[in-house]
C-alpha cells in the first residue's frame, strides 16, 4: 500500500506537501489530493467533475497535465461546461442533454455542427424593432417568430 501512497503522491505533485494537514493546503492541492485518493486503488474509470474550477493559471496548466496523465492507466472522464477546457485535456468530448448523448467529436468538428437550428422560448413580445436586432445577431440565418403560449414567443 505504501508504493501506491508514493505513486499518488509522485503523479499528482503532492510529495513536497505529503506531510501537510489537508486543511493547510490551497485549493489546487486539496483537488490534487481527491485524484489522489480516486486513483489509489487503480480503478479502470476515473470521473473527474469540474477538476479546474477555482483553479489559478498555473494551476490550471498543472491539472491539464495531470489529467493528460491519468489516461495512460484509467479511463478518464471528465465533466464541464467550459468546451475549450474539455479540448485542452480530452481526445474526445460527448454532449449530453437530459442523460442522452446528443453530439459527439473533438471541438472543431463540435463548432461545425453549430448550424442546425437553434429553438429559442422568452417571455415577452417580439415587435419589428426586436425582430431586426435578433436577425442581425451573428450566426442568424433566417429568424421567425410566434407566439407560444400567454407571454411567451419562440
Amino acid at each position: 500500500m505504501t508504493a501506491r501512497v508514493d505513486e499518488g503522491l509522485s503523479l499528482c505533485g503532492l510529495a513536497d506537501v505529503a506531510d501537510d494537514l489537508i486543511e493547510w493546503l490551497s485549493h489546487g492541492y486539496r483537488q490534487r489530493v481527491g485524484i489522489a485518493i480516486a486513483v489509489a486503488h487503480e480503478p479502470k474509470l476515473v470521473v473527474l467533475d469540474e477538476p479546474i474550477s477555482g483553479l489559478d493559471p498555473a494551476q490550471i496548466v498543472a491539472m491539464r497535465g495531470l489529467i493528460r496523465g491519468l489516461k495512460e492507466k484509467h479511463t478518464v472522464l471528465l465533466s464541464s461546461h467550459i468546451l475549450s477546457e474539455i479540448s485542452h485535456t480530452c481526445d474526445r468530448i460527448l454532449v449530453l442533454h437530459q442523460g442522452r448523448i446528443v453530439a459527439q467529436g473533438n471541438e472543431a468538428s463540435l463548432a461545425a455542427g453549430l448550424s442546425a437550428p437553434v429553438e429559442i422560448l422568452a417571455r415577452g413580445k417580439v415587435g419589428d424593432a426586436e425582430r431586426a436586432d435578433l436577425a442581425r445577431l451573428e450566426g442568424v440565418s433566417g429568424l421567425e417568430v410566434e407566439a407560444a403560449g400567454e407571454g411567451l414567443v419562440r
